[in-house]
């Protein structure tokens, strides 16, 4: 959809490439957090044995900082490839007299068919 637009060039292979890299990486931890939950809890250890274990606290996964991370950056580099709305806006493709929304409906709406 990117090329179609115009605002890929082969130059921009590897921002392509980490974007690819980050979003693969964060649907990973999206996975982990859907499957676990945001966090977890902390036992206190036990001094002898048969004890029963307490709680000592609940703790965050350390994903959730991740995925918060990872979607910063993909939103940097949505708006660099104008995969955000408001970017999207600035798209110049050197096309005719369509602006940038109408020229991405378009070309949706073929990839859709």
């Amino acid at each position: 959809m990117l090329e179609k637009l115009g605002v890929l060039a082969r130059i921009d292979g590897n921002a392509l490439a980490r974007y690819c890299v980050l979003y693969s990486r964060w649907l990973k931890v999206e996975e982990f957090l859907a499957r676990n939950g945001s966090t977890h809890v902390v036992m206190e250890p036990t001094k002898t044995k048969g004890e029963k274990p307490k709680i000592r606290y609940v703790a965050q996964f350390p994903q959730v900082s991740i995925a918060a991370r990872l979607a910063g950056l993909l939103a940097r580099l949505e708006a660099e490839f104008g995969m955000t709305p408001s970017s999207r806006t600035a798209i110049n493709t050197g096309g005719e007299s369509k602006d940038a929304r109408t020229q991405l409906a378009d070309v949706l709406r073929r990839n859709s068919s």
